[in-house]
């Protein structure tokens, strides 16, 4: 099952709705080979981790304020 999916371009608002981490390739250290890329693990690890971190924050931001809507 796919958990995190590395980028070189951002992805669309429809893409990131759904449940997967995304990586911006360019923060991970990677080795490219002709049909495929390696990825380190320790920076890809910091990299979601630093992900899920700040996708908690915002989904707390977001029920904060709709709390605060209604």
């Amino acid at each position: 099952m796919v958990n995190v999916v590395l980028y070189g371009k951002k992805p669309g608002s429809d893409m990131l709705k759904r449940s997967f981490t995304f990586v911006d390739m360019h923060k991970v250290k990677l080795k490219e080979r002709e049909s495929f890329v390696l990825v380190d693990k320790k920076s890809l690890d910091e990299e979601v981790k630093k992900s899920d971190v700040l996708f908690k924050i915002v989904e707390e931001y977001r029920d904060e304020r709709g709390a605060m809507l209604r």
